[in-house]
């Protein structure tokens, strides 16, 4: 927002167009006069648009506030929490959304379903949790300048015991699902592995055809044969281990409570 505002905006930009056209005028005065006119008329013209531009920005903010005010609870924004709070939601949400982005979840080798659901469901609650827990400090910071004596200490201790053991509940549900995010980037680093192996087998022949043509050394077409042979063994354990990584990842999601 410009201090001006549109009022003077408008005077400014009248005044400039209105010397600009009186001095164009007087044109057979000298070509200085006559550009110093057009200099008037150019400021007149950028000052209509910083015009335009605030009124558009005006109208935005505007909008953006109806719109926040419909849709009041039903969003929470990090930037309005304190930074230990703000973390916590910030955590939650890089946690939530490296699981939704994961190829295990998108190819389906985590329950799909019930990530799309529940976690999405989790998240909400970890920001209206710390949206509360968020409003209450401050409102116990602000209760806490000033004490009447030991009496209302002690409950200014006990409301601060209850902030922590809150937190520390959020916290636990932020833990689990960062754990259950480094779970499913085990299954995505294993099924990378794998589909490598795959890839690198597929080629076996080849590599075969290559030294075949090239040398007809046996001992050579052997020694790529075998390693293609390992790394179709090697595939099955990695299969294995996704699998198992899949179980660990399952046991791994946390709770909704």
């Amino acid at each position: 927002m410009g201090p001006l505002g549109p009022i003077g905006f408008v005077i400014i930009s009248a005044v400039c167009a209105y010397m600009g056209v009186a001095v164009v005028i007087k044109v057979s005065v000298s070509d200085v006069v006559f550009w110093v006119g057009v200099a008037f008329l150019v400021a007149a013209l950028l000052t209509l648009i910083m015009f335009v531009q605030e009124v558009r920005a005006r109208r935005a903010d505007a909008q953006t506030l109806v719109i926040a005010r419909q849709h009041a609870g039903k969003y929470v924004c990090p930037c309005d929490l304190e930074q230990e709070d703000r973390a916590l939601l910030i955590r939650a949400a890089t946690a939530v959304d490296r699981i939704l982005t994961s190829t295990a979840h998108r190819t389906g080798v985590v329950d799909q379903a019930r990530n799309n659901i529940e976690l999405h469901e989790m998240l909400w609650k970890v920001a209206k949790d710390t949206e509360k827990i968020n409003q209450l400090t401050l409102k116990h910071w602000g209760a806490s300048t000033v004490s009447a004596g030991a009496a209302v200490d002690s409950v200014l201790s006990s409301q601060a015991a209850a902030l922590g053991t809150s937190r520390r509940h959020v916290t636990a549900r932020v833990v689990a699902l960062e754990e259950y995010a480094s779970q499913v980037k085990v299954i995505d680093d294993l099924i990378a592995q794998q589909e490598q192996l795959e890839r690198l087998g597929s080629a076996n022949d080849e590599y075969l055809d290559l030294v075949a043509q090239t040398s007809g050394d046996a001992t050579a077409t052997q020694r790529v044969r075998l390693a293609g042979e390992e790394a179709v063994v090697m595939a099955d354990p990695l299969a294995d281990a996704v699998r198992r990584a899949r179980d660990a990842a399952e046991i791994a999601l946390p709770d909704k409570a």
